[in-house]
């Protein structure tokens, strides 16, 4: 299985040579998908090094038993701007593959004013509460994106109406 990269986002192996691809998902039975993910971008190169990070934790053996052995996984970082800036720096993420509905603030600016491209796969309109009350934040957040690959084409409706740039769904 995969190489645990720390029980907190605050404990960190060293980062692995070549080009990082970071997958962040909520939790790890959201993650079970992954492995799939990164069989498919290696077909297509084989030098990347992988780190996944996980939000809510789950049963921790199922998805490290899961990834290959050279996959790095971590929680991620805490919601502080140390934490955020401290695991980029860490990290250095060429590209980040977000595949958690709850999108994070902080985290995802942190990384689009590192310019680190990002991606939001199956995505659907965000759970987050509140959020119809700041429609500029999460517009704001979904412009981020590079490319939003939605879930379905009701999703792909209720982000357009959330602000997502309808070109990169």
């Amino acid at each position: 299985g995969a190489r645990p990269a720390g029980a907190e986002a605050g404990v960190q192996a060293p980062r692995r040579a070549g080009p990082l691809v970071w997958l962040h998902v909520g939790s790890e039975l959201e993650a079970l998908g992954v492995p799939d993910l990164i069989d498919r971008l290696r077909d297509e190169r084989e030098d990347i090094a992988v780190l996944v990070t996980v939000t809510r934790r789950g049963p921790d053996e199922l998805l490290a038993s899961r990834l290959p052995r050279d996959a790095d996984v971590q929680r991620a970082p805490g919601a502080t701007l140390h934490a955020v800036t401290a695991f980029l720096e860490q990290w250095r993420p060429d590209v980040c593959i977000w595949a958690d509905n709850t999108l994070e603030p902080l985290l995802i600016n942190a990384t689009g004013k590192a310019g680190i491209p990002m991606f939001l796969v199956d995505a659907r309109v965000p759970e987050r509460t509140g959020w119809r009350w700041f429609p500029g934040q999460r517009r704001a957040l979904l412009r981020r994106f590079a490319a939003i690959i939605a879930s379905d084409a009701q999703s792909a409706e209720g982000l357009k109406a959330l602000g997502a740039p309808p070109d990169r769904i």
